[in-house]
Protein backbone atom coordinates (compact mmCIF):
# COMPACT_ATOMS: atom_id res chain seq x y z
CA UNK A 1 0.00 0.00 0.00
CA UNK A 2 1.23 3.59 -1.09
CA UNK A 3 0.17 5.82 1.51
CA UNK A 4 -1.18 2.96 4.06
CA UNK A 5 -4.21 2.07 5.40
CA UNK A 6 -3.25 2.54 9.34
CA UNK A 7 -4.03 6.69 8.87
CA UNK A 8 -7.27 5.61 8.66
CA UNK A 9 -7.97 3.40 12.04
CA UNK A 10 -5.35 6.39 14.01
CA UNK A 11 -6.80 9.33 12.47
CA UNK A 12 -8.36 10.33 15.96
CA UNK A 13 -4.99 9.73 17.30
CA UNK A 14 -4.14 13.43 15.76
CA UNK A 15 -6.14 16.06 13.84
CA UNK A 16 -3.32 16.36 11.38
CA UNK A 17 -4.11 16.20 7.77
CA UNK A 18 -1.53 14.29 6.41
CA UNK A 19 -0.78 10.81 5.85
CA UNK A 20 2.63 10.95 8.39
CA UNK A 21 1.22 8.04 10.31
CA UNK A 22 0.89 5.81 7.45
CA UNK A 23 2.93 2.27 7.66
CA UNK A 24 4.52 1.01 4.71
CA UNK A 25 3.25 -2.56 5.30
CA UNK A 26 4.00 -5.23 3.00
CA UNK A 27 5.86 -3.51 0.15
CA UNK A 28 8.81 -2.40 2.29
CA UNK A 29 10.71 -1.72 -1.15
CA UNK A 30 8.65 1.68 -1.47
CA UNK A 31 10.38 4.66 -0.92
CA UNK A 32 8.46 7.88 -0.11
CA UNK A 33 9.05 11.54 -0.46
CA UNK A 34 6.40 13.69 1.86
CA UNK A 35 5.93 17.47 1.60
CA UNK A 36 4.01 19.66 4.48
CA UNK A 37 4.17 23.26 5.19
CA UNK A 38 1.96 25.62 7.33
CA UNK A 39 2.48 28.06 9.88
CA UNK A 40 2.27 27.37 13.11
CA UNK A 41 5.53 25.64 13.96
CA UNK A 42 5.44 23.27 17.72
CA UNK A 43 1.69 23.76 18.06
CA UNK A 44 -0.43 20.71 19.01
CA UNK A 45 -1.99 19.61 15.92
CA UNK A 46 -5.57 21.58 16.10
CA UNK A 47 -8.88 19.08 16.64
CA UNK A 48 -10.94 22.69 15.72
CA UNK A 49 -13.38 22.87 12.73
CA UNK A 50 -10.96 25.75 11.45
CA UNK A 51 -10.26 24.51 8.13
CA UNK A 52 -8.15 27.95 6.58
CA UNK A 53 -6.19 28.82 9.44
CA UNK A 54 -3.44 28.04 8.28
CA UNK A 55 -2.63 27.82 4.39
CA UNK A 56 -0.53 25.11 3.63
CA UNK A 57 0.36 22.30 1.39
CA UNK A 58 0.81 18.48 1.40
CA UNK A 59 2.22 16.65 -0.84
CA UNK A 60 3.67 12.67 -1.44
CA UNK A 61 6.78 12.17 -3.39
CA UNK A 62 7.23 8.48 -3.91
CA UNK A 63 8.11 5.82 -6.13
CA UNK A 64 7.41 2.47 -6.28
CA UNK A 65 9.34 -1.09 -6.87
CA UNK A 66 9.33 -2.97 -10.11
CA UNK A 67 7.37 -5.81 -8.51
CA UNK A 68 4.63 -3.23 -7.82
CA UNK A 69 4.30 -2.40 -11.49
CA UNK A 70 0.85 -3.05 -13.71
CA UNK A 71 2.21 -0.70 -16.45
CA UNK A 72 3.11 -1.87 -20.27
CA UNK A 73 6.73 -3.22 -20.62
CA UNK A 74 8.05 -0.30 -22.22
CA UNK A 75 7.31 1.23 -18.31
CA UNK A 76 9.50 -1.25 -16.68
CA UNK A 77 13.05 -0.47 -17.53
CA UNK A 78 12.26 2.83 -16.02
CA UNK A 79 10.87 1.43 -12.89
CA UNK A 80 13.68 -0.95 -12.19
CA UNK A 81 16.29 1.37 -13.03
CA UNK A 82 18.73 3.39 -10.56
CA UNK A 83 17.29 6.95 -11.20
CA UNK A 84 15.69 8.65 -8.55
CA UNK A 85 13.19 11.53 -8.59
CA UNK A 86 15.39 15.11 -8.27
CA UNK A 87 14.75 16.89 -5.48
CA UNK A 88 13.88 20.68 -5.94
CA UNK A 89 14.79 22.62 -2.68
CA UNK A 90 12.95 25.58 -3.60
CA UNK A 91 9.18 25.01 -5.52
CA UNK A 92 6.11 26.55 -5.71
CA UNK A 93 2.58 24.83 -6.50
CA UNK A 94 1.31 25.38 -10.09
CA UNK A 95 -0.69 28.46 -10.36
CA UNK A 96 0.85 31.93 -11.45
CA UNK A 97 -0.88 35.44 -11.41
CA UNK A 98 -2.79 35.73 -15.31
CA UNK A 99 -1.74 38.65 -17.15
CA UNK A 100 -4.69 41.39 -17.23
CA UNK A 101 -4.37 41.09 -20.88
CA UNK A 102 -5.11 37.07 -21.04
CA UNK A 103 -8.13 37.57 -18.67
CA UNK A 104 -9.71 40.11 -20.69
CA UNK A 105 -9.60 37.44 -23.52
CA UNK A 106 -10.90 34.56 -21.37
CA UNK A 107 -13.75 37.55 -20.27
CA UNK A 108 -14.30 37.74 -24.39
CA UNK A 109 -15.04 34.24 -24.69
CA UNK A 110 -18.09 34.71 -22.78
CA UNK A 111 -19.39 37.82 -24.80
CA UNK A 112 -18.26 36.84 -28.36
CA UNK A 113 -15.76 39.47 -28.56
CA UNK A 114 -12.71 36.92 -28.45
CA UNK A 115 -12.23 33.80 -30.48
CA UNK A 116 -10.82 30.29 -29.56
CA UNK A 117 -7.74 31.01 -32.07
CA UNK A 118 -7.27 34.01 -30.39
CA UNK A 119 -7.31 32.87 -26.60
CA UNK A 120 -5.07 29.44 -27.74
CA UNK A 121 -2.05 32.49 -28.77
CA UNK A 122 -2.38 34.68 -26.24
CA UNK A 123 -2.27 31.72 -23.57
CA UNK A 124 0.65 30.66 -25.39
CA UNK A 125 2.68 34.01 -25.49
CA UNK A 126 1.63 34.47 -21.68
CA UNK A 127 2.88 31.11 -21.08
CA UNK A 128 6.29 31.75 -22.64
CA UNK A 129 6.43 34.74 -20.90
CA UNK A 130 5.82 33.05 -17.11
CA UNK A 131 7.89 30.18 -18.03
CA UNK A 132 10.82 32.85 -18.07
CA UNK A 133 10.12 34.32 -14.94
CA UNK A 134 10.61 31.60 -13.50
CA UNK A 135 13.73 30.86 -14.97
CA UNK A 136 14.85 34.37 -14.15
CA UNK A 137 14.24 33.87 -10.18
CA UNK A 138 15.99 30.84 -10.06
CA UNK A 139 13.64 28.53 -10.23
CA UNK A 140 14.38 24.96 -11.43
CA UNK A 141 10.96 23.31 -11.57
CA UNK A 142 8.61 25.80 -14.00
CA UNK A 143 4.73 24.99 -14.40
CA UNK A 144 2.59 26.96 -16.95
CA UNK A 145 0.65 28.56 -14.09
CA UNK A 146 -2.10 27.33 -14.98
CA UNK A 147 -2.43 29.63 -17.39
CA UNK A 148 -4.81 27.74 -19.74
CA UNK A 149 -7.14 27.00 -17.00
CA UNK A 150 -10.22 28.62 -15.50
CA UNK A 151 -9.40 27.34 -12.09
CA UNK A 152 -6.74 24.79 -10.94
CA UNK A 153 -9.39 21.81 -10.95
CA UNK A 154 -9.74 22.05 -14.97
CA UNK A 155 -8.45 19.23 -17.43
CA UNK A 156 -10.01 15.93 -16.07
CA UNK A 157 -13.38 15.76 -15.58
CA UNK A 158 -14.30 18.54 -17.91
CA UNK A 159 -12.59 16.44 -20.59
CA UNK A 160 -14.08 12.78 -19.11
CA UNK A 161 -16.87 11.06 -20.95
CA UNK A 162 -19.83 10.41 -19.27
CA UNK A 163 -19.61 13.84 -17.33
CA UNK A 164 -21.76 16.61 -17.59
CA UNK A 165 -21.62 20.11 -16.49
CA UNK A 166 -24.85 21.45 -15.51
CA UNK A 167 -26.59 23.85 -12.89
CA UNK A 168 -26.46 21.47 -9.69
CA UNK A 169 -29.33 22.01 -7.15
CA UNK A 170 -27.63 22.94 -3.94
CA UNK A 171 -29.13 20.16 -2.07
CA UNK A 172 -26.74 17.34 -3.96
CA UNK A 173 -23.71 19.24 -2.63
CA UNK A 174 -22.61 18.18 0.90
CA UNK A 175 -23.23 21.14 3.14
CA UNK A 176 -20.59 21.13 5.55
CA UNK A 177 -17.74 21.54 3.16
CA UNK A 178 -16.15 25.08 3.47
CA UNK A 179 -16.18 25.12 -0.07
CA UNK A 180 -20.10 24.68 -0.42
CA UNK A 181 -20.67 26.95 2.33
CA UNK A 182 -19.49 29.57 0.06
CA UNK A 183 -21.45 28.57 -2.98
CA UNK A 184 -24.89 29.27 -0.61
CA UNK A 185 -23.63 33.22 -1.23
CA UNK A 186 -23.06 33.21 -4.39
CA UNK A 187 -26.32 31.38 -5.79
CA UNK A 188 -29.62 33.09 -6.55
CA UNK A 189 -31.48 30.28 -7.63
CA UNK A 190 -30.53 27.29 -5.60
CA UNK A 191 -28.38 25.98 -7.91
CA UNK A 192 -24.36 25.88 -8.40
CA UNK A 193 -22.01 24.84 -11.74
CA UNK A 194 -20.61 21.60 -11.52
CA UNK A 195 -19.84 18.62 -12.98
CA UNK A 196 -22.40 15.23 -12.54
CA UNK A 197 -21.86 11.58 -13.88
CA UNK A 198 -24.31 10.79 -16.34
CA UNK A 199 -22.67 7.87 -17.51
CA UNK A 200 -19.95 5.55 -18.26
CA UNK A 201 -16.60 7.35 -17.68
CA UNK A 202 -13.84 6.72 -20.61
CA UNK A 203 -10.44 9.44 -21.13
CA UNK A 204 -11.74 10.30 -25.06
CA UNK A 205 -8.96 12.77 -25.66
CA UNK A 206 -5.51 13.53 -23.37
CA UNK A 207 -5.84 15.53 -20.28
CA UNK A 208 -2.73 17.19 -19.88
CA UNK A 209 -0.58 16.10 -22.29
CA UNK A 210 -1.05 19.50 -24.80
CA UNK A 211 0.25 21.48 -22.30
CA UNK A 212 2.86 19.50 -21.60
CA UNK A 213 4.06 19.42 -24.84
CA UNK A 214 3.92 22.97 -25.15
CA UNK A 215 5.84 23.35 -22.35
CA UNK A 216 8.64 21.51 -23.89
CA UNK A 217 9.04 23.83 -26.69
CA UNK A 218 9.83 26.35 -24.16
CA UNK A 219 12.43 25.28 -22.21
CA UNK A 220 15.40 23.06 -23.36
CA UNK A 221 15.48 19.18 -23.21
CA UNK A 222 17.78 18.52 -20.64
CA UNK A 223 15.24 20.46 -18.25
CA UNK A 224 12.14 18.55 -19.57
CA UNK A 225 12.25 16.54 -16.55
CA UNK A 226 11.57 19.98 -14.12
CA UNK A 227 8.29 20.74 -15.70
CA UNK A 228 5.48 19.95 -13.10
CA UNK A 229 2.38 19.31 -14.56
CA UNK A 230 -0.50 19.78 -11.81
CA UNK A 231 -3.70 17.46 -11.76
CA UNK A 232 -7.14 17.39 -10.33
CA UNK A 233 -7.55 14.59 -7.97
CA UNK A 234 -9.67 11.74 -8.50
CA UNK A 235 -12.18 12.35 -5.98
CA UNK A 236 -12.86 16.22 -6.22
CA UNK A 237 -16.57 15.85 -7.04
CA UNK A 238 -16.99 12.91 -5.05
CA UNK A 239 -15.79 14.73 -1.97
CA UNK A 240 -18.49 17.96 -3.37
CA UNK A 241 -21.55 15.50 -4.20
CA UNK A 242 -21.49 12.51 -1.93
CA UNK A 243 -24.31 10.04 -3.55
CA UNK A 244 -25.07 12.57 -6.06
CA UNK A 245 -21.92 12.12 -7.65
CA UNK A 246 -23.58 9.82 -10.15
CA UNK A 247 -26.62 8.57 -11.71
CA UNK A 248 -27.57 5.31 -10.48
CA UNK A 249 -27.96 4.19 -13.96
CA UNK A 250 -24.15 4.58 -15.00
CA UNK A 251 -22.96 2.92 -11.77
CA UNK A 252 -24.34 1.00 -8.63
CA UNK A 253 -21.51 1.93 -6.29
CA UNK A 254 -18.56 3.93 -5.41
CA UNK A 255 -16.12 0.90 -6.45
CA UNK A 256 -17.29 1.07 -10.07
CA UNK A 257 -17.35 4.49 -10.45
CA UNK A 258 -13.62 5.03 -8.87
CA UNK A 259 -12.89 2.05 -11.00
CA UNK A 260 -12.85 3.66 -14.73
CA UNK A 261 -11.21 6.74 -12.66
CA UNK A 262 -8.20 4.84 -11.92
CA UNK A 263 -8.60 3.46 -15.80
CA UNK A 264 -8.77 6.94 -17.16
CA UNK A 265 -5.79 8.72 -14.74
CA UNK A 266 -3.36 5.35 -15.19
CA UNK A 267 -3.57 6.12 -18.89
CA UNK A 268 -3.62 10.10 -18.91
CA UNK A 269 0.30 9.39 -16.31
CA UNK A 270 1.41 6.72 -18.80
CA UNK A 271 0.71 9.12 -21.91
CA UNK A 272 2.69 11.89 -19.63
CA UNK A 273 5.17 10.01 -18.92
CA UNK A 274 6.04 8.79 -22.43
CA UNK A 275 6.03 12.52 -23.56
CA UNK A 276 8.59 12.76 -20.96
CA UNK A 277 7.13 13.65 -18.16
CA UNK A 278 8.49 13.37 -14.73
CA UNK A 279 6.97 16.11 -12.03
CA UNK A 280 3.34 15.65 -11.35
CA UNK A 281 1.20 16.93 -8.47
CA UNK A 282 -2.40 16.28 -7.64
CA UNK A 283 -4.64 19.04 -6.22
CA UNK A 284 -6.16 17.65 -3.30
CA UNK A 285 -7.21 20.58 -1.08
CA UNK A 286 -10.53 18.56 -0.03
CA UNK A 287 -8.94 16.06 1.89
CA UNK A 288 -8.25 18.80 4.70
CA UNK A 289 -12.40 17.91 5.11
CA UNK A 290 -11.30 14.51 6.70
CA UNK A 291 -9.82 17.32 9.51
CA UNK A 292 -12.79 18.63 10.46
CA UNK A 293 -15.32 17.28 13.11
CA UNK A 294 -18.34 19.12 11.35
CA UNK A 295 -17.29 17.30 8.55
CA UNK A 296 -16.97 13.88 10.05
CA UNK A 297 -20.38 14.11 11.67
CA UNK A 298 -21.93 15.50 8.27
CA UNK A 299 -20.40 12.57 6.35
CA UNK A 300 -22.15 10.25 8.91
CA UNK A 301 -25.58 12.24 8.34
CA UNK A 302 -25.43 10.77 4.88
CA UNK A 303 -24.72 7.85 5.45
CA UNK A 304 -20.87 7.48 5.05
CA UNK A 305 -18.16 6.17 7.53
CA UNK A 306 -14.97 8.85 7.53
CA UNK A 307 -12.71 6.20 7.89
CA UNK A 308 -14.11 3.46 5.15
CA UNK A 309 -14.66 6.89 2.68
CA UNK A 310 -10.58 7.81 3.42
CA UNK A 311 -9.56 4.61 2.08
CA UNK A 312 -11.61 4.44 -0.65
CA UNK A 313 -9.71 7.77 -2.01
CA UNK A 314 -6.33 6.28 -1.13
CA UNK A 315 -6.91 2.94 -1.79
CA UNK A 316 -8.06 5.15 -5.19
CA UNK A 317 -4.91 6.75 -5.19
CA UNK A 318 -2.99 3.64 -5.16
CA UNK A 319 -4.68 2.52 -7.86
CA UNK A 320 -3.65 4.96 -10.30
CA UNK A 321 0.21 5.06 -8.78
CA UNK A 322 0.80 1.28 -8.83
CA UNK A 323 3.83 0.90 -10.97
CA UNK A 324 4.95 4.13 -10.69
CA UNK A 325 8.47 4.48 -12.72
CA UNK A 326 11.04 5.57 -9.91
CA UNK A 327 12.29 8.17 -12.15
CA UNK A 328 8.54 10.26 -12.19
CA UNK A 329 7.80 12.60 -8.86
CA UNK A 330 4.50 12.44 -7.87
CA UNK A 331 2.95 14.99 -5.03
CA UNK A 332 -0.47 15.63 -3.47
CA UNK A 333 -1.34 19.42 -2.47
CA UNK A 334 -3.22 19.32 0.48
CA UNK A 335 -4.48 23.19 2.00
CA UNK A 336 -3.97 22.66 5.30
CA UNK A 337 -0.70 21.60 7.99
CA UNK A 338 0.61 21.66 11.23
CA UNK A 339 4.51 21.53 11.76
CA UNK A 340 4.73 19.98 14.40
CA UNK A 341 3.72 17.10 12.69
CA UNK A 342 6.95 16.71 11.65
CA UNK A 343 7.60 14.77 14.24
CA UNK A 344 6.25 11.67 12.26
CA UNK A 345 8.56 12.36 9.21
CA UNK A 346 10.32 9.09 8.82
CA UNK A 347 13.89 8.92 7.28
CA UNK A 348 12.53 8.19 3.49
CA UNK A 349 10.72 11.58 3.20
CA UNK A 350 11.16 14.69 2.02
CA UNK A 351 9.28 17.78 3.91
CA UNK A 352 8.65 21.09 1.82
CA UNK A 353 7.93 23.67 4.00
CA UNK A 354 5.57 26.28 3.19
CA UNK A 355 7.01 29.67 4.46
CA UNK A 356 5.94 32.33 2.30
CA UNK A 357 2.02 33.27 1.97
CA UNK A 358 0.71 33.98 -1.06
CA UNK A 359 -2.81 34.95 0.92
CA UNK A 360 -1.06 38.60 1.26
CA UNK A 361 1.82 41.32 -0.47
CA UNK A 362 4.01 41.15 2.27
CA UNK A 363 7.17 39.84 2.04
CA UNK A 364 8.17 37.96 4.75
CA UNK A 365 11.96 38.37 6.01
CA UNK A 366 14.62 36.20 5.15
CA UNK A 367 16.03 35.21 8.14
CA UNK A 368 13.01 34.02 9.68
CA UNK A 369 12.23 31.71 7.15
CA UNK A 370 16.21 30.24 7.78
CA UNK A 371 14.89 30.08 11.49
CA UNK A 372 11.49 28.23 10.83
CA UNK A 373 13.94 25.67 8.77
CA UNK A 374 15.80 25.45 11.88
CA UNK A 375 13.23 24.45 14.10
CA UNK A 376 11.51 22.18 11.28
CA UNK A 377 15.19 20.06 11.45
CA UNK A 378 14.88 19.95 15.13
CA UNK A 379 11.41 18.59 15.36
CA UNK A 380 12.10 16.38 12.64
CA UNK A 381 15.37 15.39 13.80
CA UNK A 382 13.63 14.22 17.73
CA UNK A 383 10.73 12.82 16.11
CA UNK A 384 9.77 8.80 16.21
CA UNK A 385 12.52 7.93 13.70
CA UNK A 386 15.52 9.89 15.42
CA UNK A 387 18.41 11.54 13.62
CA UNK A 388 21.11 14.73 13.61
CA UNK A 389 19.82 17.63 12.93
CA UNK A 390 22.19 18.07 9.81
CA UNK A 391 20.70 14.27 8.37
CA UNK A 392 17.06 15.87 8.57
CA UNK A 393 17.76 19.24 7.29
CA UNK A 394 18.90 17.30 4.00
CA UNK A 395 15.09 16.17 3.95
CA UNK A 396 13.91 20.10 3.54
CA UNK A 397 12.77 21.85 0.89
CA UNK A 398 10.81 25.22 0.95
CA UNK A 399 7.65 26.93 -1.15
CA UNK A 400 5.34 29.26 -1.23
CA UNK A 401 2.61 27.80 1.06
CA UNK A 402 -0.19 27.69 -1.95
CA UNK A 403 -0.78 28.76 -5.38
CA UNK A 404 -0.83 32.39 -6.18
CA UNK A 405 -3.44 31.77 -8.51
CA UNK A 406 -5.77 29.13 -8.07
CA UNK A 407 -8.60 30.57 -9.94
CA UNK A 408 -7.61 32.89 -12.98
CA UNK A 409 -8.11 36.30 -11.28
CA UNK A 410 -7.86 34.98 -7.46
CA UNK A 411 -5.07 36.66 -6.68
CA UNK A 412 -4.16 39.07 -3.78
CA UNK A 413 -1.65 41.20 -5.11
CA UNK A 414 0.38 42.08 -8.43
CA UNK A 415 2.92 40.76 -10.75
CA UNK A 416 5.80 42.05 -9.14
CA UNK A 417 4.55 41.43 -5.53
CA UNK A 418 4.93 37.46 -6.64
CA UNK A 419 7.91 37.63 -8.28
CA UNK A 420 9.66 39.01 -5.62
CA UNK A 421 7.81 36.17 -3.34
CA UNK A 422 9.55 33.61 -5.31
CA UNK A 423 12.47 35.23 -5.70
CA UNK A 424 12.78 35.23 -1.76
CA UNK A 425 12.05 31.23 -1.90
CA UNK A 426 14.76 30.91 -3.68
CA UNK A 427 17.42 33.22 -2.20
CA UNK A 428 16.64 31.39 1.53
CA UNK A 429 16.86 27.96 -0.50
CA UNK A 430 20.17 28.64 -1.50
CA UNK A 431 21.47 30.22 1.71
CA UNK A 432 20.38 27.18 3.20
CA UNK A 433 21.83 24.50 0.75
CA UNK A 434 23.84 26.42 -1.29
CA UNK A 435 25.15 23.54 -3.24
CA UNK A 436 21.67 22.16 -4.37
CA UNK A 437 19.40 25.28 -4.61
Amino acid sequence: MLFGQKYALERHKSRCPSFLHHEIGPMSGLQFFSRVSGYSFGTPCPKSNNMYGTQCIMPIRYMVPARASSFPSTFNHHIMSSSQPRRFRAEHLGSLIRPDALLQLRAGIMTGATNREELAKAEKDAIRDIVQMQKDVGLKVVSDGEFTRFIFYDGVFNKLEGMQFAKVPLDQFMEYLGSVKAMHDFSQDGTFPSYICTGKLKRIQPFYVPEFEYLKTIVPPEEHANIKMTVCSPEWFHIRHGPHTYSKDAYSTDEEYFADLVTAYKAELQDLYAAGCRNIQFDDPQLIEFCSEESLEGMRNHGMDPDTLLQLYIDTYNRILEGRPRDMRVGVHICRGNFSENQYTTKHKDIVLGLVSTKTAELEDAEELKNRVRIAAELISQGVERRSKEEALKQICISPQCGFASKDDSHKFTHEDMVKKLRLVVQTAKAIWPDEA
